[in-house]
């Protein structure tokens, strides 16, 4: 690299034998040694660009690298990244929602919340528990709501101890509607995605052949709880956070998902994958639900509708009440 002050295209580490040893440098040694320029990576000392002072995101992300390892333990950190960044920020945003609490079902652990919202006027003030753990493999589905109080429970399960090529899947069996899981493989990968989309002071840390979703959230959860209260550096860290979430998303939940039931199926992708997903959860649980809720003062005029049917039965009119006789006003 001494002979590229310009950058060093992977191209020419290539053609000497050298991409493979490049790619396989730690990430520390990456940062101390090596910057990121237009023509490519190059030695720091010898850059001609002047680098400027890391800041708040850099340090965080320097931080992290010192740290981190492909673990259980940054496996779980990657769960909570999934939840809070992905999941309830930004999907489920403007629902009701309570604090995580650990919880198990059938012997595994999940963190878990309950939101109250709804994604359309269709079927409003839903509650759908939201579930979230990493495994090392999924274990065989258990069709059994945690929360009776729920009308959906959604499982997002992160398996980490898989081979990168092994599809994501999304199963809803057709007895259960109420339930989904989604079995996400975070040690998938998408390298040309991760070049285009992820901010290039990364890639002096890890290359684009790194970036698993392990990766990606267990960063965005270190960085979002170290972001501070300066809004300067929170924009910063948000920043970073966006395509960071944006890779996920096309890496966990894009057009390869497989998705086990015909009746789930969808073109959508991303969060719209799982907004998709509720949707038609709903319609299947209550293919003949007809909602009072059309506007803002739906409550006013159910007390009004039920102050009506309380007068009618008070007249005797039973047969009315019950719907077999039409009410004339």
């Amino acid at each position: 690299m001494a002979a590229y002050p310009m950058g060093c295209s992977e191209t020419t580490l290539a053609e000497f034998e050298l991409l493979e040893a490049f790619q396989a440098l730690p990430s520390l040694a990456r940062m101390e040694l090596i910057v990121q320029l237009a023509g490519g990576p190059t030695l720091r000392y010898l850059a001609e660009e002047v680098v400027v002072s890391e800041n708040m995101a850099q340090r965080l992300t320097n931080e992290f690298a010192s740290r981190f390892s492909p673990g259980k333990v940054y496996a779980s950190r990657a769960a909570e990244g999934l939840l809070s960044q992905v999941i309830t920020t930004p999907t489920f945003a403007g629902w009701k929602g309570d604090n995580p609490r650990e919880i198990d079902v059938n012997g595994t652990k999940y963190l878990s919340v309950r939101l109250q919202g709804s994604f359309d006027s269709s079927h409003p003030d839903r509650v759908v528990s939201v579930l979230v753990a990493a495994l090392p493999q999924s274990p065989i589905p258990f069709w059994k709501r945690s929360y009776e109080k729920t009308d959906i429970e959604l499982r997002f399960e992160l398996n980490f101890s898989v081979l990168s090529t092994e599809p994501s899947r999304l199963i809803v069996s057709p007895d259960c509607p109420d339930i989904a899981i989604f079995q996400l493989n975070a040690m998938a990968i998408n390298h040309s995605e991760a070049s285009k989309i992820l901010p290039k002071f990364l890639f002096e840390y890890y290359t684009p052949e790194r970036w698993n979703s392990l990766l990606t959230l267990s960063l965005m959860d270190h960085l979002f709880k170290n972001r501070g209260d300066l809004p300067e550096e929170q924009n910063r860290i948000d920043a970073v956070i966006q395509p960071l979430r944006q890779y996920t998303l096309l890496v966990l939940l894009g057009e390869q998902l497989e998705a086990i039931s015909s009746e789930f199926e969808s073109s959508m992708v991303g969060l719209d994958r799982i907004k998709d997903l509720v949707k038609k959860q709903c319609q299947q649980l209550y293919p003949r639900y007809k909602t009072l809720i059309t506007n803002s003062k739906w409550q006013n005029n159910l007390q009004q509708y039920t102050h009506a049917l309380q007068r009618i039965i008070s007249q005797g009119e039973l047969s009315i009440a019950r719907g077999r006789r039409s009410w004339k006003a």
